[in-house]
């Protein structure tokens, strides 16, 4: 995963990687808490925001990188390298990933 992203497509992967981890905290099979089929069903903090113009537009850049599949209806699945690369990024897991949201929107309000 060397490939350079937007700021918004990096925010955009750490949020999934943070409902991938709340998923899992709850019990959710691996496979099942990678997937985002059902854009109705995405966490509702972000569902406006990945479902607008832009977000669209910065899941078709994961997309190409490599770091998403894309499903029918707009729904994605996050690939296992993105997994791996954010468990070396984050390494304490969830607060980890949550305080780096935290200071880029602080940062960005924008994004």
């Amino acid at each position: 995963m060397d490939a350079v992203l937007t700021r918004d497509a990096d925010k955009m992967l750490c949020e999934m990687y943070a409902v991938y981890l709340e998923r899992r905290a709850e019990g959710t099979p691996k496979k099942a808490a990678k997937e985002f089929l059902d854009p109705s069903n995405w966490p509702e903090k972000y569902a406006d925001r990945w479902k607008s113009e832009d977000g669209k537009e910065t899941l078709r850049e994961l997309k190409q990188k490599g770091y998403i599949r894309i499903m029918i209806l707009d729904g994605f699945i996050v690939e296992d390298s993105v997994i791996t690369y954010m468990e070396n990024r984050f390494p304490n897991g969830l607060s980890n990933v949550l305080e780096w949201l935290g200071k880029i929107k602080s940062v960005l309000p924008f994004i």
